[in-house]
């Protein structure tokens, strides 16, 4: 869990860093290893301290409050993935059984726009993902709000989106029935990579602080995992590029 802390600070990600050291720093409390605590804890004091909120915790959010276990095991599904269709897959579903929500949508960027690229919808126990491609209307999703969030890059929650908000007019809140709202930006270095939509149709102030936490650090994990399938994607495509002009040659030195 240390060098994974190390790992993650090394690129920023703050939050998930700490995640995996208060992970390591249990795990020796629990095997007896009060030196490697107490190092730990002369290292990074700030582990036995109140987590102070940065720019990204909008909500109240507190490390110190997830189910650590959840979020490991959670970063750790999503990073292990490097085809895209069974990472958005696996993403979606994640995402919806930790926030509560029964509907999600993935967004990407394409070309000069975005696109919806999954669906996710929950029925009782099981959790549909259906890869698509589809525009963002109001009448897949709030486009106001996602466009908002393309533009600014900040996270939009409404804890009940049938009250008066500045999102009110838009024209899929007038139509559907959505209780709860809330939209992700997954941002790698800076650069947006994707957006995670979520909504609750039936309940009101449906994602709690602990739950956005989570969401929170998934989507960090997520936007690293995004953009490895994308090239490792483009380094099979080349793979196959560079065979096809080989066979060719070949047929060709034959005939």
């Amino acid at each position: 869990m240390n060098s994974l802390s190390r790992f993650y600070a090394a690129r920023g990600f703050e939050k998930i860093a700490r995640v995996y050291l208060q992970d390591a720093r249990y795990g020796y409390l629990r095997w007896g290893a009060d030196g490697k605590v107490r190092q730990l804890d002369r290292l990074h004091p700030s582990l036995t301290a109140p987590v102070e909120h940065g720019p990204t915790a909008n909500f109240g959010s507190s490390v110190q409050q997830l189910d650590v276990a959840t979020v490991v095991k959670a970063s750790q599904v999503v990073s292990s993935e490097i085809v895209l269709s069974k990472l958005i897959e696996r993403l979606m579903t994640i995402a919806l059984e930790n926030a509560g929500a029964d509907r999600g949508l993935l967004i990407l960027p394409a070309e000069d726009d975005h696109l919806i690229q999954a669906e996710a919808k929950a029925a009782g126990d099981q959790i549909e993902v259906v890869l698509c491609q589809k525009l963002i209307t109001g009448v897949n999703c709030p486009e106001s709000i996602v466009r908002y969030v393309i533009r600014t890059r900040e996270s939009v929650i409404l804890d009940d989106a049938s009250k008066p908000n500045i999102f009110s007019e838009d024209d899929y809140l007038r139509g559907r029935p959505a209780k709860s709202i809330l939209c992700l930006p997954l941002i790698k270095q800076g650069r947006l990579t994707a957006l995670l939509y979520l909504e609750n149709t039936l309940s009101s102030y449906a994602f709690p602080p602990d739950r956005i936490a989570i969401l929170e650090l998934l989507a960090a994990q997520a936007a690293i995992s995004l953009e490895n399938t994308r090239l490792y994607s483009d380094l099979q495509e080349r793979e196959a590029k560079v065979r096809r002009l080989v066979d060719s040659n070949i047929i060709g030195i034959s005939i």
